[in-house]
């Protein structure tokens, strides 16, 4: 096998799916020292991977550029010579096209599509029963790239001192002690699936915090302070909200001191996990056994608190995007009692 030194890597979905790619590139640098690794991704995503020492360049892309477009990437991509490109999301078509247009001679991906016959070397994957994790994906993608059997470590978010102490300045600005212990609450999803009950999200937050004596810390993005302001009103004088006063480094400094992570299915855990950070994962989609497998937080301890009763048309591998009795038959004890579990079991 040719060894392959100018390497590109697209991701160009959400947050989650990103961080799900930083083993990869770990990986590579330790199989193939002197390569070259570029990543493509959405300009909103840029300080997830800014300072990460094993990613030498970033370029930016939308999440399907339009065909009007593509000369000017096929150019750009031509002149940087890549010898591989790692095509992460699955069906990429659009950037399959201008991999192959911009004469990349390797092209990895996954993709059940027409335009799969493009990629030179294509995952079989049943998006209905996958038969590994996403990172497993990722690093079996990019093992056709080198003989040496490569390993997926922990996911790589980089917090720097900077961002440690705009955490610190954060939590005295809130009255927060430096040394105080904490758990975080994260009730939003940003859309990549249903959000469960923001008066929900409280109870768990008051009922835990009385059952540990820590603060709680709700955080979210800057479309989600008044979804945590709703969780906050539930849980009492002991949360501080956070939503909207973070970056992605400086949420996973917070995550970092914080002594559990309760969350939906959203970036926030993956965030989480690449802090070692302990999660709860609260899911009330009928799909969740399918999730679980493939986006589970990475080698990180963890639960799932499924649903128990799911909507009318739903079946356990298909959504209806209904909702409502998913999400109802998730109850506050039924988190309780898997946070405390999940707790019990890390003092063992």
């Amino acid at each position: 096998m040719k060894q392959v030194r100018r390497v590109l890597v697209v991701r160009q979905d959400k947050l989650g799916d990103l961080l799900l790619t930083t083993p990869v590139a770990t990986a590579l640098k330790k199989a193939i020292p002197d390569c070259h690794i570029t990543y493509m991704i959405r300009p909103f995503l840029q300080d997830v991977i800014q300072n990460n020492p094993n990613i030498d360049a970033i370029c930016y892309t939308s999440y399907k550029p339009r065909v009007s477009e593509f000369p000017h990437w096929v150019w750009k991509l031509r002149r940087e010579r890549f010898d591989a490109v790692l095509l992460c999301k699955p069906r990429s078509g659009a950037h399959t096209w201008i991999a192959t247009l911009a004469r990349i001679p390797i092209r990895v991906g996954c993709s059940d599509r027409y335009y799969a016959k493009l990629l030179t070397h294509n995952l079989p994957f049943d998006f209905h029963h996958p038969p590994m994790h996403e990172v497993n994906l990722m690093i079996a993608m990019a093992q056709h790239l080198t003989p040496t059997p490569l390993h997926a470590e922990r996911l790589y978010l980089p917090v720097l001192p900077q961002h440690e102490q705009q955490a610190e300045e954060l939590f005295q600005m809130h009255g927060m002690r430096l040394a105080e212990p904490f758990f975080c609450v994260h009730p939003g999803t940003g859309g990549s699936s249903h959000a469960w009950y923001p008066e929900r999200y409280g109870q768990v937050a008051r009922k835990l915090s009385q059952a540990t004596g820590w603060r709680v810390v709700v955080t979210g993005g800057c479309k989600e302070q008044t979804l945590a302001g709703e969780v906050c009103q539930q849980a009492g004088d002991a949360a501080v909200n956070l939503a909207g006063q973070t970056s992605v480094p400086v949420l996973g400094a917070v995550l970092q001191r914080a002594k559990l992570l309760v969350s939906g299915d959203t970036g926030a855990v993956h965030v989480a996990a690449s802090m070692n950070t302990p999660c709860i994962v609260v899911h009330p989609v009928s799909d969740y056994r399918v999730r679980e497998k493939r986006w589970h937080p990475w080698m990180v301890p963890y639960r799932i608190v499924p649903a128990t009763t799911f909507c009318e048309g739903c079946t356990p591998l298909e959504c209806n995007m209904g909702g409502h009795l998913c999400r109802q038959s998730i109850s506050v004890d039924a988190v309780i009692e898997s946070a405390l579990s999940l707790l019990e079991e890390l003092e063992m």
